[in-house]
């Protein structure tokens, strides 16, 4: 997804009420292509949400939220890589109005129901780049609801983080592997940490015990 439009010379533009006026009339000539249709809506979701961050107006991010119900990663056809993305997409809208409408109580709920269904579609996953996307926003939704004390929610958070790790670094060209488990060696440490916190003291061995593997 991008958050920025092009202009004529190449430069990228803030969405403007116009072109986001535009970007939704335009919608139903989409609408025959399941495919293209998801990625107009995803591409309008994240334009919401990204005015959204830069200017804080609830009003916004309902309409990220608006679109993105009317979003189907699953659509037929549609790339993995592409549904992937838009599932990310979706994610960080849905944590946003769990924080707005929920406090912090409502975002670790979001992030521990998130990342529970993130890592039973690990096994799908195959691109390097959307797996490190993935390690990228599971360690920051760790650290977000940590920093609130929710470590059932970090724990699962952290418990993603890793398993993606594991999983990108098998993506990885052989010689690239070393530096990925070097560069992710903390991260089991953190995971155990995080599960002991939230009294899983059995699957935090488990985690050790399988980096020391």
């Amino acid at each position: 997804m991008v958050a920025r439009i092009s202009a004529a010379d190449g430069q990228p533009q803030e969405p403007t009420e116009a072109m986001l006026a535009a970007l939704h009339a335009a919608v139903p000539a989409w609408a025959a292509d399941p495919v293209r249709y998801a990625e107009h809506l995803g591409l309008l979701t994240d334009l919401h949400y990204q005015r959204y961050l830069r200017d804080r107006q609830p009003a916004e991010l309902d309409r990220a939220l608006e679109v993105w119900r009317h979003v189907r990663p699953d659509a037929p056809g549609i790339s993995g890589l592409i549904a992937a993305r838009l599932r990310m997409m979706g994610v960080q809208v849905e944590d946003a109005v769990a924080l707005r409408d929920g406090g912090t109580a409502g975002l670790a709920a979001s992030v521990s129901a998130h990342s529970q269904s993130l890592r039973a579609d690990l096994a799908h996953l195959r691109s390097p780049s959307i797996l490190g996307d993935l390690l990228r926003n599971a360690t920051r939704w760790a650290e977000t609801v940590a920093a609130n004390g929710d470590w059932p929610a970090a724990a699962d958070a952290m418990d993603l983080a890793t398993r993606t790790a594991d999983a990108l670094r098998r993506t990885l060209p052989l010689d690239e592997r070393a530096r990925a488990i070097a560069e992710h060696a903390h991260l089991p440490l953190d995971a155990a940490s995080a599960l002991t916190r939230a009294d899983r003291l059995n699957e935090a061995l488990v985690v050790l015990e399988a980096a020391r593997q």
